[in-house]
């Protein structure tokens, strides 16, 4: 039998030994039909350009170390820094859109109708039947909505005879509460769910940038340097799934807030919501429960990063040599530096999930800075 699903299959395209240089790593899988799995992609792109001057001022020189420093500067996209301030974003959006798409809602409210549909015509047919065993045909009709009582109802029949005789009331009735129980029956709209964040474009140094003098300094110690290793670019996060009502009740209750009793607890914690502003325990607690109720298939993560990569190393050095009876002083210098564009892109199956961390740092809004001060005069005032 084969696999549904083979791979990986990677495809590189590029040449990384010329001056300019350009490479394209792709790697996925394959799935047989239908199609209905989410598969892991990576695609890696970057574009280097380098040079390399020397004290006698000549034209730039190939230089591998530089080169090699670049892409490999680059292949660490994904795995440096962390992600988790924009996973964190990711998860609370993508669990706000779940909550608030109108499908969903429309779903529910149409359960909602079916159930009260149900006990209604039940109801009916309840104080129906009850009205006719009495022979009591008048309230019989009134309990079916009819206008009048049929012709043919009579005490001298019994129940099973004058309750055919109301058939063309009764009969809608059923029709009404099997039509009810085939929309029970049916499974709830799956809406395709899918949001993205992004951060700011920023500089992110993969090691710490250095520079500076030292005027008494003679080779082979440099005069001055200046040494970096960074990208200039932004990261972008997305995901995705198809989402179900698999559990009305339950799901009802989880928007209700009483299906975790962690998150109650913390929410009687005093001051607890301060301690979210800062640190995201709410959401960590909340993520046991926030999906109750539903059914989350082909989930979906991506990681974006686009930008410019950078290497510097720059010096200048100087010397003495003995010419002619004298001491004479040289300068020389090095420049090796490697920039250039990339862009990487990784999909994975799966959600992300919440991470315990610091929230980074922004401005507060008017109304948490209100709070803020409110907080502040009430434990300052309490006596």
């Amino acid at each position: 039998m084969v696999s549904p699903v083979t791979g990986p299959f990677v495809k590189t395209v590029g040449n990384t030994g010329t001056k300019n240089s350009y490479t394209s790593v792709q790697e996925g899988w394959k799935q047989a039909k239908p199609y209905d799995q989410v598969l892991p992609y990576d695609r890696r792109v970057c574009s280097v350009k380098w040079s390399s001057l020397y004290s006698d001022g000549s034209d730039p020189i190939y230089d591998a170390s530089s080169l090699a420093a670049g892409f490999h500067m680059i292949s660490q996209v994904e795995t440096w820094d962390t992600w988790s301030h924009l996973e964190n974003r990711l998860y609370d959006k993508f669990k706000n859109a779940v909550s608030d798409r109108a499908e969903m809602g429309v779903a529910m409210m149409e359960i909602g109708k079916s159930y009260s549909m149900i006990q209604k015509r039940a109801i009916q047919l309840a104080k129906f039947a009850g009205h006719l065993r009495r022979r009591r045909f008048a309230k019989a009709a009134e309990a079916l909505g009819m206008q009048v009582a049929p012709k043919g109802a009579n005490v001298a029949k019994g129940f099973a005879g004058n309750y055919l005789e109301f058939h063309f009331g009764w009969s809608p009735m059923i029709g009404d509460i099997f039509n009810a129980v085939q929309v029970l029956q049916e499974p709830i709209k799956s809406p395709w769910i899918r949001v993205g964040v992004k951060e700011v474009e920023k500089v992110y140094n993969l090691s710490t940038p250095t520079s500076g003098f030292n005027t008494t300094a003679w080779l082979p110690n440099d005069y001055s340097w200046s040494f970096h290793r960074r990208w200039v670019g932004s990261r972008a996060m997305q995901c995705g799934a198809q989402v179900q009502v698999s559990n009305p009740n339950l799901w009802l209750a989880n928007q209700m807030g009483l299906v975790n009793p962690a998150s109650i607890a913390w929410e009687l914690v005093p001051f607890s919501f301060v301690v979210d502003w800062f640190v995201n325990v709410g959401q960590v607690i909340n993520a046991m429960s926030d999906f109750y109720g539903l059914t989350l298939t082909k989930t979906w993560t991506t990681k974006r990063y686009k930008g410019v990569a950078s290497y510097l190393d720059h010096a200048t050095y100087r010397w003495q040599s003995y010419v002619n009876g004298s001491w004479q002083t040289y300068w020389g210098w090095r420049h090796r530096s490697t920039q250039g564009p990339f862009a990487h892109v990784i999909r994975r199956a799966g959600l992300p999930q919440p991470v315990l961390a610091v929230r980074p740092w922004r401005a507060w809004h008017w109304r948490r800075t209100a709070s803020a001060v409110a907080l502040m005069v009430q434990l300052t005032t309490r006596g």
